[in-house]
């Protein structure tokens, strides 16, 4: 199938979505709306779960879309490729989610590259929503506008005006210039769990999304 088909399983959620969009991309089968996934450019391990949690939620609310390939939801991890090895916490993380990193997207991967340049044709269906930061790095300032959505525990910068709302959640307190989470993890993981109210009472969190 050209599409991914979706799954409860997080690790069989990435490996696929990764597969699929590598081989389609250049296809152009379909004209998709990509909703990016991005942690900040320190690339953390908050940072880079956070992002591929969150897409495996927000693929499973919107699983209609997700299911006839209108919208495909990519979690890219925020550093290239070679530097994972040196984050060996978050490699044992994900490894004890069986998630294996290689099965991942990068900054420096051929496909998010060409996805998130600035003479990109898919510029005008390209969505964005930012984990652990609020405010875009410099190499993509020419996506701003294309922010829609801020997960985050710092303090707000005032970037990405726009972003408005639930769809701006930045969980911290400007008066007492405190984080009221310790992660955005844990922001993300409050997301996870309101996601299964969407389904029929049975429906189990993958122990991979909740590990």
């Amino acid at each position: 199938s050209s599409v991914t088909t979706m799954t409860t399983s997080f690790a069989e959620y990435l490996s696929q979505t990764t597969e699929s969009f590598r081989s389609n991309f250049s296809k152009k089968y379909i004209e998709p709306t990509y909703h990016i996934i991005l942690g900040n450019e320190a690339g953390d391990c908050d940072s880079i779960v956070s992002a591929l949690a969150l897409a495996y939620t927000q693929s499973l609310v919107d699983k209609d879309k997700v299911s006839d390939g209108s919208k495909i939801y990519l979690p890219v991890c925020s550093i290239e490729k070679g530097d994972m090895a040196l984050r060996r916490e978050t490699v044992l993380l994900l490894k004890k989610c069986g998630v294996d990193p290689e099965s991942l997207l990068y900054l420096d991967d051929m496909s998010v590259c060409h996805l998130l340049s600035e003479d990109s044709a898919n510029a005008q269906q390209l969505e964005l929503t930012l984990t652990d930061h609020n405010t875009i790095r410099s190499s993509l300032k020419h996506l701003s506008s294309n922010a829609k959505q801020i997960i985050d525990h710092h303090a707000d910068e005032g970037s990405h005006q726009h972003v408005t709302g639930e769809a701006r959640e930045i969980a911290f307190c400007s008066e007492s210039n405190k984080a009221l989470v310790g992660s955005a993890c844990t922001l993300v993981a409050e997301h996870l769990v309101k996601a299964t109210s969407y389904f029929e009472k049975g429906f189990k969190i993958d122990a991979g999304a909740a590990t």
